[in-house]
């Protein structure tokens, strides 16, 4: 959905334990999440997630550390180890925001996109500080088989849960990280003209994030936008090489 999807079995399972890499030369080292950073902005991916996986190895009960272990496995195209890594950030802190978001990216890219919805609802909830139990399970929804096709009625009940907030900002005030939830959502529901917008409407706040612009990017290509689509990947290699 955001590049090519991907089917793996193993996400059949609710609880995936994370495996990690043998071997790693960083394990024993100080200041991990500082240097895997610093590797994951120098375009260095692999060792970027040796570091990270060091990391978390060394303080596993942290969610931060485990969400931008996901986060880099996610810019290797490893959605579904990346999965894993975001379940565990989740079991820690169910209402890290960051991983919410990034999960439901993973998961809709793995075709679960009503797994991938309940994240982006439970992202909302906690966004806007409404209900929210963290027992329910993270990553899945009792009511829907993987790989099922999206249930619009429950599509259209968080869209309207994202738009009543949306309604709440200013011209003055807009967030960008609703805006990028927002294209997710879109895209989620293969309305790419709406997601689109968001994600722009997102870009005017935070141009320099290339996250954002190889999102868009992705969202131009799925709706078959493709010469806008290649302006927006050169911008955002330009700004992450």
């Amino acid at each position: 959905m955001f590049g090519a999807e991907h089917y793996s079995d193993e996400l059949l399972e609710p609880n995936v334990d994370y495996i990690f890499q043998s071997s790693n030369p960083f394990v024993g080292e100080d200041q991990l999440a500082m240097k895997g950073a610093e590797m994951l902005r120098n375009g260095n991916i692999p060792e970027a997630i040796q570091y990270y996986e060091a990391g978390v190895q060394q303080n596993p009960q942290d969610s931060n550390l485990w969400c931008q272990l996901g986060l880099a496995l996610a810019e290797n195209e490893q959605d579904a180890k990346a999965i894993s890594a975001f379940k565990k950030s989740l079991e820690i802190d169910p209402k890290n925001q960051e991983a919410l978001l990034a999960i439901s990216v993973s998961l809709a890219n793995e075709a679960m996109e009503n797994e991938a919805l309940a994240n982006l609802e439970k992202w909302i909830q906690v966004y806007t500080n409404n209900s929210f139990s963290s027992t329910t399970p993270t990553t899945r929804s009792p009511t829907f088989s993987p790989y099922s096709m999206l249930d619009m009625n429950k599509f259209n009940e968080v869209e309207a849960m994202f738009l009543d907030a949306a309604r709440r900002q200013t011209v003055q005030n807009i967030d960008a990280t609703l805006q990028n939830a927002l294209g997710i959502l879109y895209n989620i529901s293969r309305n790419y003209d709406r997601a689109i917008d968001s994600l722009n409407t997102a870009l005017a706040v935070k141009p320099e994030d290339a996250r954002l612009w190889n999102r868009l990017g992705a969202t131009l290509a799925n709706g078959d936008r493709t010469p806008e689509a290649i302006d927006a990947y050169r911008r955002a290699l330009t700004l992450f090489p």
